[in-house]
């Protein structure tokens, strides 16, 4: 008698691959993830201070740059970080973007740039 199908067993043991590939391939996948979003928001730090350096010139000074005008709020749309002035004067700034969800990578948790790093 031919036989047409899979037995249980075969199905079985089908689904048990999968589930061992998922679990291997899914942790890479999220730090995958987590490192391109921690990339892109190394970018957009750097594209807010341009804008500080455009505003310092036109200002003759970082002073009373505001979170308007690095337009904090569209590069926080596309990542999970908040974009902040950490401090400002004159002559110098610093800028962050702290990670909402922190991970185990402590380098993308808290990003910060100053005017010493463009």
């Amino acid at each position: 008698m031919n036989q047409r199908g899979f037995s249980l067993i075969e199905l079985l043991i089908v689904i048990a691959l999968i589930g061992i590939l998922t679990s291997i391939s899914y942790p890479s996948y999220l730090k995958h993830i987590e490192q391109s979003q921690c990339k892109q928001a190394k970018i957009s730090l750097y594209q807010a201070a341009n804008r500080l350096e455009r505003y310092a010139m036109i200002n003759h000074g970082y002073q009373g740059a505001t979170k308007s005008d690095l337009a904090f709020n569209q590069l926080e749309k596309n990542i999970p970080y908040i974009f902040s002035i950490q401090s400002i004067n004159e002559n110098h700034f610093q800028i962050a973007a702290s990670a909402i969800n922190p991970t185990q990578d402590k380098a993308c948790s808290i990003i910060t740039i100053n005017d010493n790093d463009i």
